[in-house]
C-alpha cells in the first residue's frame, strides 16, 4: 500500500540544536526509516537543521525515495551546506520518479542554492595552477572553487612553487577572486591584498558577485530606506525653516513703520538666526541625499531571498504527516 506523505518544505526557525547525535535506529528498515523521516521533520520544525539532515540521510538509507533526499537537501541548504543541498536538488530531479507536481518546487529550491553558493577563483591561467580550499584539490582554467559560505583555508600554488595560504571568508551569492602577483602576495577581489605566511604585505578585502559587477557590499536595503527616510525629514524640516523664516521677514516688513529701533534690531536678529538654521538644515539635507544615494550605489546588497508558501501531498515511503513551508 502506497502512503501519503507531505514532502516538508519546513516551517520555523526556532533554535534548539542538538548537543549529542541520537542512536540510530536498527530495527526493521520500513520501521526504521518511518521512525527516522518523522524525527527529521520534527528537527526540522524544532529549527535544528543540522540534527534534521541525520536524520532524513539515516531515512534515505534506510529506503531511498526522492521526497526523502529532497528533504534532506532542505535541510542541508538551510545548515548552511549550500554545496551539498545543490547537489542533492540535482539528484532529485535526475531520478524518474519524482512526482511531477513536486518538480517545480525541487527546481526552485535547486535555483535558489545555485545563487547562495559562494565561489573561489584564481585569476591566473595555466596548467600550473592549483587551488586547495579545505585541502580540496579544484581545477579549471582558471581553477574554481564552489563552497558554501563561511570561513576557508585557501592554499595557491604556481608552478610547482611552494604554496601561498589565506584564510578567507565568503558570503553565500559571493565570488571571491585571488590574484597571485610577481610579488607573492594575494590580492582578494577588486580591494586591497593581504599577504600570506612568510611574505610581507597590508590587510585588506574585497570581492565580487558571480556577475563580476563589483565588491563586497555588507549592508541590508533598511540601511538604505532608514537613511532615505532621514533625508525625507531633513528635507521637510528644511522646507518648514524656510517659509518660517520668510513668514518673519514679511512680517518685519509690514510692521517695520510702527516698531521702535530696539524692536526692529530684535526682529533683525532673529531673523538671521531662522535663516541661519534653513540654511544648516539645507547643507544637512544635501549631505544626507548624497550620503544615502552613495549607500544605495555602493555599500547595499540589493539581492533578496525569495519568500513563499507551498503545500502539497507526494508519495513517500514513510507515514503520512502535513508541513507548508513559509
Amino acid at each position: 500500500m502506497r502512503l501519503g506523505c507531505l514532502a516538508l518544505f519546513a516551517i520555523f526557525a526556532i533554535t534548539n540544536p542538538s548537543q549529542a547525535q541520537p542512536a540510530a535506529c536498527t530495527g526493521d528498515p520500513a520501521d526504521c526509516g518511518k521512525q527516522e523521516f518523522g524525527a527529521g521533520i520534527q528537527a526540522y520544525q524544532a529549527g535544528d537543521f543540522a540534527l534534521a539532515a541525520l536524520h532524513f540521510e539515516r531515512a534515505h538509507g534506510h529506503r531511498a525515495h526522492p521526497v526523502v533526499l529532497f528533504n534532506w537537501a532542505l535541510a542541508n541548504g538551510r545548515d548552511g551546506k549550500t554545496v551539498e543541498a545543490l547537489k542533492q536538488f540535482e539528484q532529485v530531479l535526475a531520478d524518474p520518479s519524482t512526482p511531477g507536481d513536486l518538480r517545480p518546487k525541487v527546481e526552485a529550491e535547486r535555483d535558489k542554492a545555485a545563487r547562495n553558493v559562494a565561489r573561489v577563483v584564481v585569476d591566473a591561467a595555466g596548467d600550473n595552477v592549483e587551488l586547495f580550499v579545505d585541502d580540496v584539490r579544484h581545477s579549471g582554467d582558471p581553477p574554481i572553487a564552489t563552497v558554501n559560505a563561511g570561513r576557508h583555508e585557501v592554499r595557491i600554488r604556481i608552478e610547482g612553487k611552494p604554496a601561498l595560504t589565506r584564510s578567507v571568508d565568503v558570503r553565500a551569492g559571493e565570488t571571491l577572486r585571488l590574484r597571485v602577483e610577481q610579488s607573492r602576495e594575494v590580492v582578494l577581489g577588486s580591494g586591497g591584498t593581504a599577504g600570506n605566511a612568510g611574505t610581507s604585505g597590508g590587510a585588506g578585502a574585497g570581492g565580487e558577485d558571480a556577475g563580476g559587477s563589483g565588491g563586497l557590499k555588507p549592508l541590508a536595503p533598511v540601511w538604505f530606506y532608514v537613511s532615505a527616510g532621514a533625508t525625507v525629514v531633513l528635507g521637510g524640516a528644511t522646507i518648514w525653516s524656510a517659509l518660517d523664516t520668510q513668514s518673519a521677514f514679511d512680517e518685519y516688513e509690514s510692521d517695520l513703520p510702527k516698531l521702535s529701533q530696539a524692536e526692529a534690531d530684535s526682529r533683525v536678529d532673529d531673523g538671521h538666526g531662522k535663516e541661519t538654521r534653513t540654511n544648516v538644515l539645507l547643507g544637512a539635507t544635501a549631505v544626507a541625499g548624497v550620503a544615502t544615494a552613495a549607500l544605495g550605489l555602493f555599500f547595499v546588497d540589493w539581492s533578496g531571498r525569495e519568500t513563499g508558501t507551498s503545500q502539497g501531498l507526494y508519495v513517500s515511503p514513510f507515514g503520512a504527516h502535513y508541513m507548508r513551508r513559509f
